[in-house]
């Protein structure tokens, strides 16, 4: 089967045309492609990703910080040669304010309780497992987007076979209306106006059918 399709239904890349002739598997193809829910869903795929790398990430320095201090600390006047362990001893240790020097402390703690490695490995386990479920989800996905794109391509096939089936029954009407008036009017035993009549009344039906089909 072969369909001219409205641009809307296929992509914004070839706007300048009013159509564009495509297959049931390009219609498909192409729906699949652009949907938003699909994209939706393969997002969520990549949410599972990261919450699986970051339980991974954490089965290591569960709590790590890091702590700094800068700042320029004078020297100290050691007239006594006092030791260093023993400065804070000596009364005469006094700080000398012209011998500046640069002073830069780091703190690292690092903790890593053991017992929760167990736990750990449940939550990763359990992360990757939401990977599968997710990406389960896009194959579903793909899978009713192309369901509810071939619906749509076939629900337009039909309908314009119904149209042009409805186009060649008003015509075949129309032409039974003129010969029954035509023999009407040659006197014919052959008809009579009931006959005149059925056709008028299934004239109007065609014509209902007609703006329905169109409707559609």
């Amino acid at each position: 089967w072969f369909l001219s399709l409205p641009i809307l239904f296929l992509a914004p890349a070839v706007a300048a045309q009013d159509t564009v002739n495509v297959s049931l598997s390009e219609a498909i193809s192409r729906a699949v492609r652009i949907s938003p829910d699909i994209d939706i869903q393969r997002a969520r795929v990549r949410f599972a990703e990261a919450r699986r790398d970051q339980a991974a990430r954490s089965r290591f320095l569960t709590d790590l910080k890091a702590t700094s201090a800068h700042a320029v600390a004078p020297g100290l006047d050691n007239p006594n040669n006092t030791p260093t362990d023993r400065l804070y001893l000596d009364p005469d240790v006094r700080n000398d304010w012209g011998d500046l020097a640069p002073f830069s402390r780091i703190d690292v703690d690092l903790i890593q309780p053991l017992w929760t490695w167990g736990q750990l490995g449940r939550t990763i386990d359990a992360a990757e497992a939401g990977i599968g479920v997710e990406a389960g989800g896009v194959d579903a996905k793909e899978l009713e987007v192309a369901l509810r794109a071939a619906r749509l391509y076939y629900s337009v096939v039909l309908l314009g076979a119904m149209d042009s089936l409805t186009d060649e029954a008003e015509t075949a009407v129309a032409r039974a209306r003129r010969e029954v008036e035509r023999l009407l009017e040659e006197g014919s035993p052959d008809v009579g106006d009931a006959d005149l009549f059925q056709v008028q009344i299934t004239e109007q039906e065609v014509k209902r059918r007609i703006i329905e089909v169109r409707e559609e």
